[in-house]
Formats: C-alpha cells, structure tokens, sequence
C-alpha cells in the first residue's frame, strides 16, 4: 500500500491533539496516560489511513476510519477518537487478535487457565461444560463485534428458555464476564459488552425450585438396597467402589486413584484422586497426589478408620483378577476410570428405581444416616470426610423433616419446675 503522506500527517495531528489532552490529565493518572501515549504512538507508526470525524446521518458525530484485514477493506466506526485508535492498537499489536471468535478466545482463556492460573481440570470441565451448554451460539462470532445488545439478545434467547436455576445463571455470567475479561487483557478487545449486565435483571426469569433436603442423599433403607445389589456384582471393581463409599463417603475420584500401598493396618491413606483430561481426543485419565481437600497442602492426607466392614470389601478388591499397583482395577491392570463407576452407579439406582443416582449422595447419606446418630462431632466429621467444618454444617448437616418434632421432644423433658409459676396464672 502507498504511503499517504497527506493521511499520516492528518493521522499524526489528531494522535498529538489527544496527547496534548493526556498530558494535562497527567496529574489525575499519570502511569495510565503515559500507557495510552506510548499505544496511540505506535498506531501513528502503523495505520496509513485517514481517520475523520462524521459530520452527517445517523453516526454523526462518531469517528470513521478503514483497516485491511489480508485483502478485505473493513469500515470502523467508534464514538470517540480515542476508542477508534483503542481498537486499532489492539488490532496491529495483536495482528488479527481482534477479530478472533468467541470461541477461539474461550479456548485460549482455558490454556491460561491451566498453565498460568493452576486451575484444577475439574474447573476446566466445569467452564467447558457451560460453553457446550450455552455459549455455542457466539462461539463462531467475533468476540469484537459482540455488543451488550447482542449478548442481551443472545439471553433472551437461547438460556432463558432453558430455564436455568438460578445459581447456573450466575455461574453462567461469571464465565462469560471471564471470556470477555481475557479478551481485554489480550487487547483484542478495548470493552466488556458484558459490564453492565447483571443477574438481578433476568432473576424473575429463572428456576428458583430447590430439592428437598431430604432428596439429596439416601435414607438408611436406600443405602441398604444399594449395598444389597452391589453385593450380587461383587465380582465388578464398580460395585466394589461404591460398597467402599457407602462405608467411608469418598468422592467418586478418590476411591479409583487408591494404591494398594495407601491401605494399612488400621487405616486407609486417602491422598490421591483421578483426573480427567480432555484437552486431546479421546480424554484420558491419570492420578494425581492430592485430593479436594489437600491439592493446596503439601505432604497432607486424609485417614480413614478401618472398620470389619471396609476390611471384607478390601481383602475382595485384593484378590481382583490381574496385577495392578491401583486396589480397584480392570484385568489388564488398569485403574477404573471414575466415569465408567459413575455410570455403573446411576444405571443400578435407577434400576433399583431410586431418583437419586449420583455418589455425592453417598456422602451425605454417611454423615447424617451415620456420622449425626453417633454422635460424632462437627470437626470430627468434617476430618472423616475431607472438608471444613463450615462445608459440613452448611452442606451435609441437613435439616431432616422429623427436626422440630424431635426438638419438641426434648424441651419437653426439660424440668417441669421451671414452668410450675405460670399453673398459679
């Protein structure tokens, strides 16, 4: 492209006209307008086209300019000059990182994610399960033609009708606010579209029905059918696993991590869990040193108490066909993938015909069918479980439906005579 001098020097003016005004706001922010002096010198270094002020129509006033992305002339409007050269920065310091989609961004966000930021896979799946669920119909837009307009529409839309609960939505806004907060950290964006939008103004909109405590763990007779059942697989590493979680709660990543050298005279070391990665098609899985609770502390485990109970359910995994360094394995020696035991899991509760199907049930079945009744102590069941007392009273410690007639009971039997004053009334 020929160099314009005429449009450099028209360019240049407009630059040093906005430098002069940050130069005088330098007292209020004078690292943040040194930045944006040393940004809009490099797009009078770069950009060879006129940018002018629109004097006429519908964007009059706003600020026009053209760039070329390969042989494709592209038309830039922006309300303020600063913004104008704000996106022109990002797009000549980034290459075409601006015009990048949605989707790419995501997916560099969640690299970021695991190398910079240490984020656990289960978080990745996490933010990945929410972009499949969701965010698939902005995946192939430009992340820079994205307005508030649009993400509102594509609210409106597509999750609304889905009928979120209301926690899924705002874990929805956190990600997609993430999306566009790496965007600007890249500089392939100069705003979040997403600023303004707030999870009080679609409230009305999604499901605030919650479960009944009682419905997120299996009563005592629950329990009972499912061990009965596992007992006639006994001979599957699967129902093995969860005959061992219905006696010590694990979650359904640790129990497939176990190496045999984890199981000693008295005790179970439960210091490793299963991870899985999707990064690479097919997924695959590895187990790594640490679990939930002790990932951020180094060296630490939990201990599990054996009981004759787990001890029977132990000496059986022992003797599962195939030499493995993992208790529970496959005949070639291979560790359970905690999917496959989530699925053999769900398919025997519905067979049993029990609505719920996941283990996580299992855990809190153990503390309130189990832990509560013996009496043991808020921190002694938080110890056993592996989390926070605060976690244990707040998630585990339901409130059953026989409470207030139990509590009824017991200030019943409280001493009469201190009540004896209100007969002479």
């Amino acid at each position: 492209m020929k160099k314009d001098n005429k449009t450099t020097n028209n360019n240049q003016e407009i630059i040093e006209d906005i430098m002069l005004k940050l130069m005088g706001a330098m007292n209020a922010d004078h690292g943040e307008n040194m930045k944006k002096m040393g940004r809009y010198a490099y797009v009078m270094e770069h950009h060879k086209q006129a940018l002018f002020q629109v004097t006429s129509g519908r964007r009059n006033g706003c600020w026009k300019t053209h760039y070329y992305v390969g042989d494709d002339r592209k038309i830039l409007v922006r309300r303020t000059k600063e913004e104008i050269l704000d996106f022109l920065y990002a797009f000549y310091k980034e290459g075409e990182g601006a015009n990048k989609t949605l989707g790419t961004v995501f997916n560099e966000l969640m690299n970021y994610k695991r190398k910079i930021e240490l984020c656990s896979e289960k978080t990745i799946q996490d933010y990945e399960g929410f972009f499949k669920k969701y965010m698939l119909p902005l995946s192939e837009k430009k992340i820079s033609s994205l307005t508030e307009e649009t993400i509102r529409e594509w609210i409106t839309d597509d999750v609304l009708p889905r009928k979120p609960k209301d926690s899924a939505f705002k874990r929805l806004l956190i990600y997609i606010n993430r999306t566009f907060w790496f965007a600007r950290k890249q500089r392939y964006i100069t705003s979040n579209p997403c600023e303004f939008i707030e999870y009080r103004d679609y409230r009305k909109h999604c499901d605030h029905t919650h479960k009944a405590e009682e419905d997120t763990y299996f009563t005592e007779a629950e329990t009972e059918m499912i061990r009965q059942d596992m007992l006639k697989n006994i001979s599957n590493p699967r129902a093995l696993i969860a005959l061992l979680n219905i006696e010590t709660g694990m979650r359904a990543d640790e129990p497939v991590a176990i190496h045999c050298d984890d199981i000693h005279d008295d005790y179970i070391d439960i210091h490793r869990q299963q991870l899985r990665h999707d990064e690479t098609s097919p997924a695959w899985y590895e187990d790594v040193d640490y679990t939930k609770d002790t990932r951020c502390k180094d060296g630490s485990s939990r201990h599990f108490p054996i009981t004759p109970a787990i001890r029977r359910i132990l000496d059986k995994a022992l003797e599962l066909p195939g030499e493995s360094i993992y208790l529970f394995h496959d005949n070639k020696g291979n560790m359970i993938a905690k999917d496959s035991y989530g699925r053999f899991f769900r398919r025997h509760c519905l067979k049993l015909g029990l609505k719920k199907t996941n283990n996580h049930a299992l855990r809190k079945g153990l503390n309130n069918n189990c832990f509560i009744p013996l009496g043991f102590s808020p921190n002694e069941r938080a110890a056993l479980l592996g989390h926070t007392v605060r976690t244990n009273e707040q998630n585990y410690s339901l409130r059953r439906s026989d409470m207030v007639s139990k509590l009824g009971s017991r200030l019943t039997m409280l001493d009469n005579t201190r009540f004896a004053g209100y007969d002479t009334q």
